[in-house]
């Protein structure tokens, strides 16, 4: 953010993100719509699911193959209209996110499934290692088919891998995971960055206003006022993710979570009441 910030006029940095905050709302409410419907058609909302994500996931390899795409600071410029904005190539994090609240959805109907703790630790040892590799790979130099499938499936299977940690998580694997992700301090995290993401750019505007970038470049200015534009979104975090977050807990209360307690079995609702 810090990046994109300084280095793009600050009128064009926030017409981009307020275009990409607007595609990734209509995922957003393409993904709930599924989620909803999931709980009350479950193969339905399954195969919703998978042909969405199935296709970002098809279109990706092939536009970044026909679009040459290649992981460089002036390709990623070049192509941030074609390869970042579309939705399809935006997809990955909201339907894994889908695929990890019905698995916790369904394993809270079912009971939860039981690993060995040796097998827990081989697992995150190797998709760690996985992900490590993917990252450290010097993929600038590779071709154009090798990036697509990076893009395309290494962004995906990134996605699988920090969605199955959160559901070993929830599901009592990861201790020390859990209380960290649950603490006060992830708390705030969690909704600085979600207001940073959401309205960043309002802010940075009303901030900045419309005024061109200097001609040269003050480094101890630009970070007083990105630490100005930081603490403003954070105070005004606290406010706004209290009327977001209300009106879909209650949502989610209504369509997801009694049909859940209906249908649980009456050992998990013990433990679950323990916990």
């Amino acid at each position: 953010m810090f990046f994109v910030q300084n280095f793009y006029p600050i009128q064009d940095m926030c017409n981009r993100w307020s275009w990409h905050l607007a595609c990734d709302m209509q995922l957003f409410a393409i993904f709930m719509a599924i989620l909803f419907i999931q709980a009350k058609y479950p193969q339905r909302g399954l195969i919703m699911l998978l042909l969405v994500t199935g296709g970002g996931v098809l279109l990706t390899f092939l536009l970044c193959i026909y679009h040459k795409f290649q992981l460089s600071v002036l390709g990623v410029f070049e192509a941030v209209d074609t390869v970042y904005t579309p939705l399809w190539y935006r997809i990955f994090p909201y339907g894994i996110g889908i695929i990890v609240a019905m698995i916790i959805v369904e394993t809270q109907k079912t009971g939860v499934p039981a690993f060995g703790k040796r097998s827990v630790q081989l697992y995150m040892v190797s998709s760690l290692a996985f992900l490590v590799s993917q990252t450290m790979s010097d993929a600038a130099s590779k071709g154009v088919l090798y990036v697509a499938f990076l893009w395309s499936m290494g962004r995906f299977f990134l996605a699988v891998f920090m969605g199955s940690y959160i559901c070993l998580a929830h599901w009592g694997y990861l201790a020390s995971f859990a209380r960290w992700a649950t603490g006060p301090f992830c708390t705030r995290i969690n909704k600085l960055s979600y207001t940073m993401y959401m309205f960043h750019s309002v802010l940075a505007r009303l901030a900045y206003g419309g005024r061109l970038p200097p001609s040269e470049i003050s480094y101890p200015m630009i970070i007083i006022s990105y630490l100005g534009v930081l603490a403003a979104t954070y105070l005004f975090s606290i406010v706004c993710t209290t009327f977001i977050e209300v009106p879909f807990q209650r949502l989610s209360e209504e369509f997801i979570m009694k049909s859940i307690r209906k249908t649980a079995p009456a050992s998990d609702k013990k433990s679950k009441i323990k916990l």
